[in-house]
């Protein structure tokens, strides 16, 4: 049984249940220490995302920061207000993380020079600190339950035979030397040892088929997420949806649009293009809006865009389908209360109030289309995880999400899969149930961080100890549990969210782009007064904005680009394998050391292996399991690896 993996469950069971702190409160202290340091009046998703990634080393979606900046809020590190996330400055300014992982840094830095001098003393090794440094660490991580055993129930320190290592062995040696001196050095090396156990339980390695894969489930956006998705409400918006399409096609789901979806994007780039010729851009609303307005596009610009709306969702792995029709009789089992449907979600849904009422019913309806349309993919069946639920549907509303739920919950059934989830509830979800590579920064301070962020108490930690200790008598640890309570506790704390209500959304973009929406808010009378010397800054502005649409646009079209290569790249891939596994069995069989007479049955027997290996990987490719998703995962680094070589090229990196 893998240690790792036992650490890991009994630290979530425990926090858990005894304080109710799942996965995501990990980073809480981590994402208010990065606002605390970078000082902003108005805490800005994208810009903090980069800041935490360049900080603790870790790329977070956009969306899961949303998720632990709410709770940041929560706590009371931030308020939100009108859609703005600003810092509270008094209550930032009492976090003792940036203390507590300074301490934790110099306290690994003391006992690996201790360690220095006494393997010189005691057995002439002549360490570096850094030596030294990756010898403690090497030994916690195999022995990092040893160490607080020791220091919490006196239980002997196990001291492998030097011969067979050797390191192991003289680090062994000198804990033991520590702790049976009563040196306060020891209280360091413990605490070095419970900060490799929390960063366990943070960055567990992805053991084999740990997390579930989508199973022969298509996943439909609607038009606001694919509209995002392709730029067209600016690239702070761009990003998180592109986010979650990598991780749904990473773990497996089909991607697609519904051909009505297809349609309302099309009538949507219409109407922008009829407001653009009659100068009407004013009168523009929804998330596109900030974007047509600031970018500068012409008319015929945004007829190029309709002509190429096929190929640039192709270009975003998303296939454009029919909408299922009703099929047979039997099947009208399966069809909903569409009018009561609509009904719901024309009371409780609120669209723009420029809209008008006939625009307002036909979005209403496109969206009961489409709810419909999964229900009848579904045919009946109640899932009770996403990635078995055949089909489910992607919006960015989440009162449409909110009103799906309670109009098709089950009765004492909580957990089935509803029909439609917004896209951060999916992308939290999907990155919960993610292994998490532990970042590419030295060992220390990966360490000092995850302590840092948890700070347990010395009864906690025998609680700790006692859970797994419980776990590794039970001998059923497996890692699918990990998993399972990692997202778990997030995915119904959401759902208890939505339910009620909670809509007090986060405003996308750069700080610059937030306080030019609030300031617009406030000042609209003022906007309205402005003298001709603001006629050059206009000026500069408006060549300012179609330079950064020409940038956009470029970079979309590379991004694109590097799309396609990178799939045409994975099917050359999956060719060259099957091909590879073919003529492996036909020269088994017609090798000629193998085919003459002392060959006997090996070459059927390795001609057997051969086929053996050809048809689970055949059947591999059918399911979507172990080898086409690590085709999956390498044809998606390959198209950012493509990208970025554009992107250099022509000089933009």
């Amino acid at each position: 049984m893998d240690r790792r993996v036992i650490i890991s469950l009994a630290i979530l069971q425990v926090n858990f249940d005894r304080a109710r702190r799942d996965y995501l409160e990990n980073f809480v202290p981590m994402v208010a220490e990065c606002i605390r340091l970078m000082d902003p009046d108005v805490v800005s998703l994208p810009e903090l995302t980069e800041d935490f990634a360049n900080r603790f080393g870790l790329a977070l979606p956009q969306h899961v920061m949303d998720t632990i900046l709410r709770r940041v809020c929560k706590r009371g590190y931030a308020a939100r207000s009108s859609g703005t996330v600003v810092p509270a400055r008094d209550k930032l300014a009492e976090l003792n993380f940036g203390a507590v992982r300074a301490r934790v840094i110099r306290m690994h830095e003391e006992v690996a020079e201790a360690l220095v001098v006494f393997a010189r003393e005691r057995y002439g090794i002549q360490w570096e600190s850094n030596a030294a440094s990756t010898a403690l660490d090497s030994y916690l991580e195999r022995h990092q339950l040893d160490v607080p055993r020791l220091a919490v129930r006196s239980e002997p320190l196990p001291v492998e035979p030097h011969k067979r290592r050797r390191v192991d062995y003289v680090v062994a040696k000198f804990v033991q030397y520590l702790h049976e001196t009563g040196s306060g050095l020891f209280s360091y090396v413990d605490t070095v040892a419970k900060g490799n156990m929390l960063m366990q339980a943070m960055f567990l390695p992805d053991p084999v088929n740990a997390t579930r894969r989508f199973q022969g489930t298509a996943v439909y956006f609607d038009t606001s997420f694919l509209m995002s998705a392709l730029g067209y409400a600016g690239p702070s918006r761009s990003q998180p949806c592109l986010e979650l399409i990598e991780l749904l096609y990473e773990t497996g789901a089909e991607l697609r649009c519904f051909s009505h979806t297809l349609e309302e994007m099309r009538g949507s780039l219409h109407a922008w293009m009829k407001l653009i010729e009659e100068g009407r851009l004013a009168e523009g609303y929804g998330q596109s809006a900030d974007y047509f307005m600031s970018a500068g596009h012409t008319a015929s610009d945004v007829i190029v865009r309709v002509h190429r709306l096929p190929r640039d969702l192709g270009g975003l792995r998303v296939r454009v389908v029919d909408t299922p029709d009703y099929g047979p009789e039997e099947n009208h089992r399966y069809v909903i209360y569409e009018k009561g449907l609509q009904e719901a979600l024309e009371d409780q849904v609120h669209f723009s109030a420029e809209r008008t009422e006939d625009s307002r019913k036909r979005a209403t309806w496109r969206d009961v289309q489409s709810i419909s349309a999964i229900q009848r993919l579904r045919r009946g069946k109640h899932a009770y995880l996403y990635e078995d639920c055949r089909a489910l549907f992607v919006t960015s509303n989440k009162s449409m999400q909110r009103v799906c739920y309670e109009f098709f919950r089950v009765p004492d059934s909580e957990d089935v899969v509803p029909p439609c989830v917004t896209d951060q509830y999916l992308t939290t979800l999907l990155w919960l149930k993610k292994p998490l590579d532990a970042p590419d920064l030295p060992r220390k301070c990966i360490i000092a961080d995850c302590y840092a962020s948890t700070q347990p108490t010395d009864a906690l930690w025998r609680r700790y100890l006692d859970k797994i200790s419980e776990e590794e008598a039970s001998g059923r640890c497996a890692a699918d549990d990990v998993f399972a309570l990692r997202y778990g506790p997030e995915a119904r704390r959401q759902l208890m969210e939505f339910t009620q209500g909670d809509e007090d959304a986060i405003t996308d973009g750069t700080v610059a782009e937030i306080l030019a929406r609030v300031k617009e808010k406030e000042h609209t009378a003022l906007n309205a007064e402005l003298s001709e010397k603001d006629d050059a800054l206009r000026a500069a502005k408006a060549e300012t904005e179609t330079l950064v649409k020409r940038v956009d646009d470029e970079g979309r079209r590379l991004k694109s680009k590097a799309t396609r290569w990178a799939s045409a790249g994975a099917r050359v891939l999956r060719t060259l394998l099957v091909v590879g596994l073919v003529a492996a069995v036909a020269a088994s069989l017609t090798w000629p050391p193998l085919k003459g007479g002392n060959g006997g049955s090996v070459p059927y027997v390795i001609a057997f292996l051969f086929l053996f290996l050809l048809g689970y990987t055949a059947w591999d490719f059918w399911t979507g399991r172990i080898v086409n998703a690590l085709i999956r995962r390498i044809e998606v680094r390959l198209s950012r690896r493509i990208e970025h070589v554009f992107l250099h090229m022509l000089g933009r990196e």
